[in-house]
């Protein structure tokens, strides 16, 4: 029997399984969790939210589904990523108005749970960039809101979790935030 998909127009486009994933996310990481799977038919929903195909696997009813596997440790640390730059240093925030004192862009593809682009700091540069190729070197969680800020450096360039957060207080001081390396 085939399955029955039911697609309601008015829920469309709202980022609903950005917002699911990323609570049941933060529910596996408090019970320390190493990793989160998915058992799903989707291809290409997925893997824009930090998921890897990890296996088939066949259910009680011998329906096979993909397997879908997202590290909870920040595998994400330590890998090189290339940045586009779209709030250069100096430049002011388009609603808020603050100045952002360090470089700020996104990673174009990489899909955040709030269903944009992943948001990167840059920390190391003395210039607005419009472009920065570096290395994670930590994440910015936040406990009140359902994205988490990347923070890259050139490669060999580290800081310590007070120094990221000076060079970052101008944004998330607005929110209950730490710094994770």
């Amino acid at each position: 029997m085939d399955r029955l998909c039911i697609y309601i127009p008015k829920y469309r486009g709202k980022r609903l399984a950005g917002y699911l994933l990323s609570y049941a996310e933060e529910v596996a990481r408090s019970e320390d969790r190493e990793f989160v799977y998915i058992s799903t038919d989707h291809v290409g929903l997925y893997e824009k939210y930090g998921y890897e195909f990890f296996d088939k696997m066949q259910s009680v009813s011998g329906e096979i589904s993909r397997v879908y596997r997202k590290s909870l440790k920040y595998d994400i640390i330590g890998r090189t990523v290339n940045v586009k730059i779209d709030r250069p240093m100096g430049s002011c925030h388009p609603k808020h108005g603050y100045v952002y004192p360090v470089n700020y862009g996104y990673v174009d593809g990489m899909i955040a749970p709030d269903g944009e682009d992943q948001d990167v700091y840059v920390l190391g540069a003395d210039k607005p960039l419009s472009e920065f190729t570096g290395r994670i070197i930590a994440v910015i969680h936040r406990f009140d809101d359902m994205e988490e800020k990347w923070v890259a450096a050139p490669e060999g360039m580290s800081f310590t979790k007070e120094e990221i957060y000076r060079q970052v207080e101008f944004q998330e001081k607005f929110f209950d935030s730490e710094v994770r390396m």
